[in-house]
Protein backbone atom coordinates (compact mmCIF):
# COMPACT_ATOMS: atom_id res chain seq x y z
CA UNK A 1 0.00 0.00 0.00
CA UNK A 2 1.35 3.15 -0.86
CA UNK A 3 1.21 6.38 1.33
CA UNK A 4 -1.70 8.83 0.25
CA UNK A 5 0.78 11.61 1.62
CA UNK A 6 3.25 11.15 -1.11
CA UNK A 7 0.34 11.95 -3.69
CA UNK A 8 -0.74 15.34 -2.09
CA UNK A 9 1.03 18.80 -2.47
CA UNK A 10 1.17 20.66 0.88
CA UNK A 11 -2.09 22.52 -0.04
CA UNK A 12 -3.99 19.52 -0.56
CA UNK A 13 -2.94 18.07 2.52
CA UNK A 14 -3.92 20.80 4.76
CA UNK A 15 -7.24 20.57 3.02
CA UNK A 16 -7.39 17.50 4.21
CA UNK A 17 -6.80 18.60 7.68
CA UNK A 18 -9.42 20.99 7.95
CA UNK A 19 -12.43 19.29 6.17
CA UNK A 20 -11.77 15.92 6.03
CA UNK A 21 -9.59 15.07 9.60
CA UNK A 22 -12.77 12.87 10.83
CA UNK A 23 -11.09 10.30 7.68
CA UNK A 24 -8.20 8.35 7.26
CA UNK A 25 -7.15 7.67 3.81
CA UNK A 26 -5.00 4.85 2.07
CA UNK A 27 -4.39 3.71 -1.29
CA UNK A 28 -4.06 -0.11 -2.05
CA UNK A 29 -3.40 -1.49 -5.73
CA UNK A 30 -4.22 1.73 -6.80
CA UNK A 31 -7.25 1.75 -5.16
CA UNK A 32 -8.27 4.75 -2.73
CA UNK A 33 -9.47 3.76 0.55
CA UNK A 34 -11.80 6.04 2.93
CA UNK A 35 -12.26 4.84 6.82
CA UNK A 36 -14.46 6.11 9.09
CA UNK A 37 -14.48 4.75 12.74
CA UNK A 38 -18.63 4.41 13.40
CA UNK A 39 -20.82 1.40 14.37
CA UNK A 40 -23.78 3.50 12.63
CA UNK A 41 -22.86 6.43 10.74
CA UNK A 42 -25.96 8.88 9.61
CA UNK A 43 -26.27 9.28 6.16
CA UNK A 44 -24.58 13.05 6.36
CA UNK A 45 -21.83 11.05 7.41
CA UNK A 46 -21.36 8.46 4.76
CA UNK A 47 -22.43 11.43 2.17
CA UNK A 48 -19.23 13.65 3.08
CA UNK A 49 -16.94 10.50 3.43
CA UNK A 50 -17.85 9.79 -0.54
CA UNK A 51 -17.39 13.40 -1.70
CA UNK A 52 -14.24 13.10 0.48
CA UNK A 53 -12.73 10.10 -1.73
CA UNK A 54 -14.09 11.93 -5.04
CA UNK A 55 -12.16 15.11 -4.08
CA UNK A 56 -9.20 13.42 -3.18
CA UNK A 57 -9.36 10.91 -6.15
CA UNK A 58 -9.46 14.05 -8.15
CA UNK A 59 -6.36 15.64 -6.61
CA UNK A 60 -4.07 12.65 -6.36
CA UNK A 61 -4.95 12.18 -10.44
CA UNK A 62 -4.35 15.84 -11.11
CA UNK A 63 -1.12 15.18 -9.66
CA UNK A 64 -0.26 11.78 -11.58
CA UNK A 65 -1.03 13.81 -14.82
CA UNK A 66 1.45 16.48 -13.94
CA UNK A 67 4.00 14.09 -12.33
CA UNK A 68 4.21 11.23 -13.46
CA UNK A 69 6.82 9.82 -11.42
CA UNK A 70 5.22 10.83 -8.23
CA UNK A 71 5.01 7.54 -5.88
Amino acid sequence: SALVGDYLSPLVASQIAHYFSQFSFEIVDDTLLVYFVSRYPLSDQLDHMVKAGVWLADEIEKTRQTNPFAS
